[in-house]
């Protein structure tokens, strides 16, 4: 068995349970090309698998450099903390947005629905995007990753 086999699949579950993507049968497909049967994968899912990817790729690199120990539950952490710092400041965005347009003679330009809602599985607005939070699903999975990744460290 691969050392990073465990990573991939709660990454997978991840993607299933909470994102809503398909079941991938090649999850190196998946991970290279972003695709599960020849259909890309959505905005979402690319975006957390570049996030896993890019803290798998440090920490692992970091046992090489700096004799560290790789953990997978600790990247897995660190990529849904990473993950969810980007959720938020694409919220926070539009919050902005939203706010500054209603100080203006903009008022009827607000955003749209459709952007409000188009990563409905991970944060949801109110108020025509004056206010957000995080879904259940997002923020379950976000704990779940840290109670793993605390078990695991070393004592």
């Amino acid at each position: 068995m691969q050392a990073h086999a465990p990573l991939l699949g709660c990454g997978h579950q991840f993607l299933t349970t909470v994102l809503g993507t398909p079941q991938a049968r090649n999850l190196e497909r998946l991970i290279v090309f972003n695709v599960i049967r020849d259909q890309l994968v959505s905005v979402e899912s690319y975006a957390f698998i570049r996030h896993a990817v890019n803290h798998f790729y440090r920490d692992f690199a970091m046992v090489d450099t700096h004799a560290k120990i790789w953990r997978w539950e600790t990247t897995f952490n660190r990529a849904m903390k990473s993950y969810r710092g980007a959720v938020y400041a694409w919220a926070q965005e539009i919050k902005v947005f939203s706010t500054n347009r209603m100080y203006t003679a903009q008022k009827k330009k607000l955003v749209p629905r459709d952007t409000l809602q188009q990563f409905h599985t991970l944060v949801q607005f109110q108020d025509s995007g004056f206010a957000f939070r995080l879904t259940p699903a997002f923020l379950r999975a976000i704990q779940c990753a840290k109670d793993a990744a605390e078990a695991k460290a070393p004592t």
